[in-house]
């Protein structure tokens, strides 16, 4: 990235910086743990005066089995008794040309867009749906704040959901089963072949990883980022595993209420630090890179 910088846009200065560091200083934190729940990946960063350790750092393949439960949970029929449905189909706004209001769990009365059905590929209608995915995940479902018990879970009041086509229903305690497999594996599709960890793990081995005089100062400052994190309740139940693993430490989390902030705090990271008077100190000089070459870059941005 360096090379094309300066070999074909002929930049004055650059400098790579770490997106955990940037998340730290967005949070106005030179020291914190770094808890970032993604859409493909979730990872959890020690940094300590602004600098990654990098042998704490844990990564999880967790998220994109949040969406594939998701999505088997809405595409599979309910046969709950008190609010049965068939499986929900996920068509997007944009194929649809109009539609009329349906009683709860009727099928929907929708006229499509036939002249853009012809034009789709299998391919689009992937990635149409897994947004359509992404938007249940992020407005009906959640976490439950004090651990996953069944008997709360079934005292929440079900929560309300119209899809594009008009097709609409009551999502119960299984909302809240996607967002249990951040903290439960128990709650993974048995035909997964794969379990990675769970964000209390994650956290659990970056601490382990890192010095034992630096654990309380990192538990004092997490740091939660990410789409992902987005998810009603879930900034209470990293706090709660937190403080029942760690009944020792001081526990406290910083997460941003605002969902932009919280989901680009990398950026606003970046902006913090670019802002800094003795930012000029960090970059590197098209002069330097010609002095040093590659070298310098591992060497000043770390």
């Amino acid at each position: 990235m360096a090379e094309i910088m300066f070999e074909e846009f002929r930049v004055p200065a650059f400098y790579i910086a770490n997106s955990a560091v940037l998340s730290s200083f967005a949070a106005g934190k030179g020291s914190a743990l770094v808890v970032d729940i993604g859409k493909s990946t979730a990872s959890c960063t020690p940094v300590s005066d602004g600098f990654v350790l990098r042998k704490g750092m844990s990564y999880s393949a967790l998220p994109p089995l949040i969406h594939s439960t998701s999505y088997h949970l809405l595409a599979t029929p309910s046969n709950n008794p008190n609010n049965p449905r068939p499986g929900i189909s996920l068509l997007p706004h944009s194929l649809i040309s109009s539609k009329s209001p349906v009683e709860m769990n009727k099928p929907p009365k929708s006229i499509l867009r036939e002249d853009r059905i012809q034009g789709t590929t299998e391919s689009w209608r992937a990635w149409a749906e897994s947004c359509e995915v992404e938007e249940w995940v992020n407005g009906v479902s959640g976490v439950l704040e004090n651990g996953w018990n069944e008997g709360s879970a079934n005292t929440r009041q079900a929560k309300h959901y119209e899809f594009p086509s008009g097709f609409n229903t009551l999502f119960g305690p299984e909302r809240y089963i996607p967002g249990e497999i951040y903290f439960n594996q128990s709650h993974l599709p048995p035909s997964s072949a794969i379990r990675p960890l769970t964000i209390p793990s994650l956290i659990a081995n970056t601490l382990q990883a890192c010095d034992p005089d630096l654990r309380p100062v990192l538990l004092g400052n997490v740091v939660l980022t990410g789409g992902g994190s987005l998810l009603a309740g879930m900034s209470d139940r990293i706090f709660y595993e937190l403080s029942r693993t760690y009944p020792g430490h001081k526990v406290k989390l910083h997460a941003p209420g605002n969902p932009t902030e919280r989901r680009y705090s990398a950026w606003l990271g970046g902006s913090v630090l670019a802002s800094l008077g003795t930012f000029h100190q960090l970059w590197i000089s098209a002069e330097e890179w010609q002095e040093h070459g590659k070298a310098i870059v591992g060497q000043r941005c770390k």
